[in-house]
């Protein structure tokens, strides 16, 4: 389950960066017929027609919330102190999506390393690039990034 909650959420940062203007639920009807077609294209229409439409929904949408004493609780918990003041909301999205990233053993995109090192803290030099939800401004699409990595992505591309 773990590479295929990878995938899913690579499609929901996909569809997320490419369509802005959709709201959390438009993310995830998109990134769910997005994926299907890879899985068709890919495997053919038999493999496709034997996709759970309710589990793929389910590892777009999965609640990664962790419980428990070890449970990180704070941006500090993971070893961060932002450049900037964040307002409750982009802190709470922020501390939310690593703690996803964690549960999910995840690798940066540019460098293919665990966001995390050994003592459970994000790694020097990992970027949370935050962008408001369209519709709510109190939620974030939140994507983290090796800093030098998408500072170079963004000097070749003019744009995210």
């Amino acid at each position: 389950q773990k590479q295929a909650r990878c995938i899913c959420r690579g499609a929901l940062e996909v569809v997320a960066a490419c369509a802005p203007g959709l709201g959390g639920d438009e993310v995830v009807a998109v990134a769910t017929s997005w994926t299907r077609a890879i899985l068709q294209g890919c495997a053919g229409d038999a493999a496709a027609s034997t996709l759970d439409e309710r589990f793929l929904r389910e590892l777009l949408v999965l609640d990664s919330t962790v419980t428990g004493a070890d449970v990180p609780m704070s941006l500090e918990d993971f070893g961060l102190w932002p450049s900037r003041s964040l307002s409750v909301a982009e802190e709470a999205a922020v501390l939310e999506r690593l703690k996803e990233a964690q549960a999910n053993d995840e690798d940066e995109m540019f460098t293919t390393e665990n966001f995390f090192n050994a003592a459970g803290e994000v790694r020097e030099g990992i970027s949370a690039v935050l962008r408001r939800e369209v519709g709510d401004s109190q939620k974030f699409h939140v994507f983290l990034y090796d800093s030098q990595g998408i500072q170079t992505w963004l000097q070749s591309h003019d744009s995210d």
